[in-house]
């Protein structure tokens, strides 16, 4: 007659083993993703600036030169609002207006010409110095927060 054996008492390797394996996966998958995400823009990596819409058009709010010791404009961090855009028609003028934190005061529309990619780079007339600024071209927003 055969005689049952025991089971021998687990020495806890093989389980720590794996363990190990499952978090080596799963870290290696999130890194994976973070890759990825930072490649693509995908969260947590996408841009607040710029935002694009539904056609893939985008506007980006920049500080242009300085603009200290103008009226109104006396700190340091004073500077004109310059603007990039991307995805427009191609060769087609573009109307800009602004807003800012301290409303949207005197600030002048600034119309641009997109190149032949459909992009524009350009300083409009309009200067702020502290808060934040938005900038809306053919009814695409972008933003620059904190100025």
């Amino acid at each position: 007659m055969a005689v049952a054996e025991e089971p021998k008492p687990s020495s806890g390797l093989s389980k720590t083993s794996t363990v190990v394996t499952i978090i080596s996966t799963l870290v290696g998958l999130i890194l994976a993703y973070l890759t990825f995400a930072a490649t693509v823009g995908w969260p947590p990596f996408g841009d607040d600036n710029p935002a694009h819409d539904a056609k893939g058009r985008s506007v980006a709010v920049y500080k242009g030169d300085s603009a200290q010791g103008r009226p109104r404009c006396g700190i340091p961090s004073c500077a004109f609002i310059a603007v990039e855009l991307k995805g427009f028609p191609k060769l087609t003028d573009v109307r800009c207006t602004f807003d800012s934190s301290q409303g949207p005061r005197d600030f002048l529309d600034f119309v641009g010409r997109t190149d032949s990619k459909g992009s524009l780079l350009g300083q409009s007339q309009n200067y702020i110095g502290t808060g934040w600024v938005s900038a809306t071209c053919d009814g695409v927003r972008g933003e620059l927060n904190p100025w």
